[in-house]
């Protein structure tokens, strides 16, 4: 081991950005994204993300005072239909 970086309290992702100048660690004990300098040895931003709302779902059917009811399908019939005669 050459040096260590500060850590949070519970680190459960870590990722090198493509020059190496930066690590992302994710910790789940504060539910923040933390962003360390390598070069510096020094955690130099932290955000908490938030969590992508979600739009409400609509009622059910049956409770949808204009929504009308399911059709009944076609009555079968049993004898075929007559064939026009030339």
């Amino acid at each position: 081991m050459i040096d260590t970086l500060p850590a949070p309290e519970e680190p459960v992702q870590i990722k090198i950005s493509p020059d190496g100048g930066s690590a992302y660690v994710i910790d789940d004990y504060e539910n923040k994204l933390f962003r360390i300098d390598i070069a510096a040895g020094q955690v130099t931003n932290s955000v908490r993300p938030t969590r992508p709302t979600t739009p409400p779902r609509p009622p059910p059917p049956s409770t949808m005072p204009w929504a009308a009811p399911p059709s009944a399908p076609p009555a079968a019939t049993s004898s075929p239909a007559p064939r026009a005669t030339t």
